[in-house]
């Protein structure tokens, strides 16, 4: 990575790490956003604010402002008059800041270049900043281009200039490979599992014969403790209900009894779910109408062809809720009846809960959705009304993708519809948005009516993972064995297919998103712990820290480091662009492969535009050499740039986009190009191979994020 420092000279920023704006004070600022009500974000002093503009708000660029009023928020501020040209702008020179920090010590051409990088970005500098670029240049591992690239990087998320924030990007950036230094600790602790294909089988071999070698007492156990669940139903009392209506339709002679019967003991049922009763109202409506006008054989219709219908629905809606699976003959060892015990009384409870979770769900959005269509189809329906409930909608779909337990065991058909559904609601909202209705009510429709026929399935392989972390649970591990089967469950989740939710999980067992799922649990109603989190690989590293010997700390801090390091470079970013970074294991083929991910986005509320977003994985295989995959969505159309240097390599890939082009088509986005080009420089211009030098293959720190050569 080459870092472009160029002699530019600022005014001095002051060691202030918090900016106290005040009245009448003039300052000189930098337009990063406009905003609307004419308010824009602005740079002072290396930190963004908000304000807003009394009179003409600048496009961009650099500006110098008064503040009017600083007790408002956002503070008002005017453009101020530019200094009088005719007096000699003062300038400060960087050679005198560092001999003011330095105690008069000559400095290196990298310690100056550096300090000169951040004073031109409006950096504070001062004696401890100063100290950390200097103790960092000196005695950093790595050559000077990556350790300024690692001060860009820190400036691009603006960051404060300290040693734990270098050090940990500096790791991030330029370490060793993640899997390979954890591959290399649980060795230390002669865990030895192969992390390679080979290891993986076992594993795989173990949780398969596990699985089928269960005695037939276990076997019989788990089959009547979920046999027990799908006794005193609620469904199966309200089928009954809707059997014994049916037949009342058909022999009560007298119509308003009948009508009086299904109100008192289905229409007020409490095993009616709420879009069951709005189908049995419309039905009595209508029945009623045709009884008025003398039209009672065309009402029992009506009444028997409703009730029957829904009776249908709630038996298959039953049938897939009763879970089963086929667990086959003797246990590897023989559990106790204790451990029998505990096993199947979680995995009950375990699976019970997440159907219940899933239905609850599904009821809920079915009645958002039918609200928003009635609201949109009367005469004077109000969009102002619809928005807020649309976006709940939404944001509940999204958790629930993101967050709830049955997306965790879900089969991936039912997984690609809820974000189908996600997806397409984000499409009617914009079509609310632009006032065609039709267009919007349509797409809710068919939502809808994809939600009332979606059931929980839970997929047969997630489940076996489920079992065979609980059987692991009963060992008792200590945490050197317990990093092991962590990491080499972490990558056998990829290796079983993956899906956007495992993509997630993936990084969540890394632990990269450790201190949010710890602040999300201590936020939660039920409050406490997350053992997720805690069982995470960064969960364990950090308990290991107080056990492990010296020689072994060393190690689990420089991982611990290179984590904390890609969380730095992933952090929320409150201005307009928000860029993400990680490099990650993965496994391909017989090996665990080391793959940058580089992601940059509009900011949609702190968080990542999926419509409007890039990504770069980067990733060296056995095979083909370095790969480079460019993913570029403008308003949900995706375009590929699919780099390599191998001759052949088009031919050998385009069946594969294929696939994935259909894939992401699945979950609602549309395809646009997809280009295959060379992924170094000089194979695309031979003619300049001689003059240029050859182009690093990783993206450049930008303030507009990450930027992506092609």
């Amino acid at each position: 990575m080459q870092v472009n420092f160029e002699p530019k000279l600022t005014s001095f920023v002051s060691n202030d790490h918090l900016l106290s704006m005040k009245e009448g004070e003039t300052y000189s600022a930098t337009v990063k956003e406009k905003l609307p009500n004419n308010e824009a974000i602005l740079q002072i002093k290396g930190q963004e604010v908000r304000a807003k503009f009394s009179g003409q708000i600048p496009l961009e660029g650099k500006v110098s402002i008064e503040v009017i009023d600083a007790k408002q928020s956002p503070p008002i501020v005017k453009i101020s008059p530019p200094a009088d040209s005719s007096k000699p702008k003062e300038s400060i020179n960087i050679d005198q800041i560092l001999q003011q920090f330095t105690g008069g010590k000559n400095v290196s051409a990298e310690l100056r270049a550096a300090a000169q990088y951040l004073l031109d970005k409006n950096y504070p500098l001062n004696k401890e900043v100063i100290k950390s670029l200097q103790d960092f240049i000196q005695n950093t591992k790595g050559t000077i281009d990556q350790k300024l690239e690692t001060i860009a990087a820190l400036v691009n998320k603006r960051l404060e200039v300290s040693p734990v924030h270098l050090n940990a990007i500096h790791e991030a950036l330029h370490g060793s490979p993640l899997g390979k230094m954890i591959n290399e600790l649980v060795h230390s602790f002669n865990s030895k599992p192969n992390l390679n294909e080979q290891a993986m089988m076992n594993k795989d071999e173990i949780v398969s014969k596990i699985l089928k070698n269960f005695s037939n007492a276990f076997k019989m156990e788990l089959s009547e403790s979920l046999d027990e669940l799908s006794k005193d139903n609620p469904q199966k009392t309200l089928i009954n209900e809707l059997q014994l209506a049916i037949k009342k339709v058909q022999k009560e002679p007298n119509l308003e009894k009948v009508f009086t019967s299904i109100r008192e003991q289905i229409i007020n049922s409490r095993n009616v779910s709420d879009s069951h009763q709005d189908i049995l109202k419309n039905m009595m409506s209508t029945a009623e109408e045709f009884a008025e006008n003398g039209r009672e054989l065309t009402a029992r219709k009506e009444l028997s062809s409703t009730l029957a219908g829904l009776e249908n629905e709630i038996k298959q809606s039953s049938s897939q809720n009763i879970i089963s699976y086929n667990i086959q003959d003797d246990f590897l060892q023989p559990l106790s009846i204790q451990s029998k015990d505990v096993i199947v009384t979680t995995i009950t409870k375990k699976l019970s809960q997440v159907a219940l979770d899933f239905k609850e769900l599904k009821q809920s959005v079915a009645r958002n959705l039918q609200t928003i269509q009635q609201q949109l189809s009367t005469v004077n329906h109000s969009t102002n009304q619809v928005k807020p409930l649309l976006e709940a909608t939404i944001k509940s779909l999204d958790q629930a993708i993101l967050r709830s337990d049955f997306m965790l065991y879900t089969d991936m058909s039912t997984e690609k519809k809820l974000l189908q559904a996600s997806s397409q609601l984000a499409e009617a909202r914009k079509l609310l948005s632009k006032g065609e209705i039709a267009g919007a009510n349509r797409l809710v429709s068919e939502i809808k009516t994809m939600m009332d026929k979606l059931m929980f399935k839970p997929s047969d392989v997630r489940v076996k993972h489920f079992v065979s972390n609980e059987l692991l649970k009963l060992e008792q591990p200590t945490l050197e064995k317990q990093l092991g089967q962590r990491f080499d469950e972490t990558l056998h989740t990829l290796k079983q297919g993956t899906s956007s939710r495992q993509a997630l999980e993936y990084i969540r067992n890394l632990g990269l998103t450790y201190e949010a799922d710890q602040a999300h649990a201590l936020l939660s109603k039920a409050g406490g712990v997350n053992e997720g989190a805690d069982s995470s690989l960064k969960g364990i590293l950090l308990k290991l820290l107080q056990t492990a010997d010296h020689g072994q700390t060393q190690k689990v801090e420089q991982i611990l480091q290179q984590m904390t390091g890609q969380q730095l470079l992933s952090k929320s970013d409150s201005f307009s662009l928000q860029s993400m970074m990680f490099t990650i294991p993965y496994p391909l083929q017989d090996q665990i492969e080391n793959v940058k991910v580089y992601i940059n986005s509009k900011n949609n509320q702190q968080g990542v535009d999926w419509e409007n977003c890039s990504l770069y994985f980067l990733l060296e295989t056995k095979r083909m050499g370095e790969v480079g995959i460019l993913l570029t969505s403008v308003d949900r159309t995706l375009s590929f740039t699919i780099k390599n240097d191998q001759a052949n390599f088009k031919e050998r890939m385009e069946p594969l986009a294929e696939k994935a082009k259909e894939r992401l088509q699945e979950i609602g986005y549309q395809i646009g190009k997809v280009q295959f080009t060379s992924l170094s420089p000089e194979n695309r211009e031979p003619e300049k191979e001689k003059k240029q030098v050859k182009s690093p293959v990783t993206p450049n720190f930008t303030e507009g994020g990450y930027n992506f050569t092609i």
